[in-house]
């Protein structure tokens, strides 16, 4: 074998490596994420993702980032518009 094509596989071994040790780190925050309960409630006026997750932070053991992604998930939004009138899950215990 010529020198560059040992680099390249030591290289994939150690990408390999650093991938699977990620693995069990990443479907933690999956499984936990699966983990919340929830309740339904409908938007109303001045209402926004962000000012959602600030005011339910404290009670649920995400931050607000957290909260606006897992909300735009369960309830398959496609942007971090709600409209009022519509109704969301929102996260209410971890």
């Amino acid at each position: 074998m010529n020198s560059k094509l040992k680099r390249l596989i030591i290289h994939f071994g150690f990408i390999l490596v650093i991938a699977s040790l990620w693995i069990p780190v990443l479907s933690d925050n999956v499984s936990s994420a699966e983990n919340v309960e929830y309740e339904t409630v409908i938007v109303e006026e001045g209402d926004r993702l962000w000012t959602i997750a600030r005011e339910i932070e404290e009670q649920v053991e995400m931050n607000k980032q957290e909260i606006v992604q897992w909300i735009n998930v369960k309830n398959e939004l496609t942007s971090d518009k709600i409209y009022v009138g519509q109704t969301i899950k929102i996260p209410t215990k971890s």
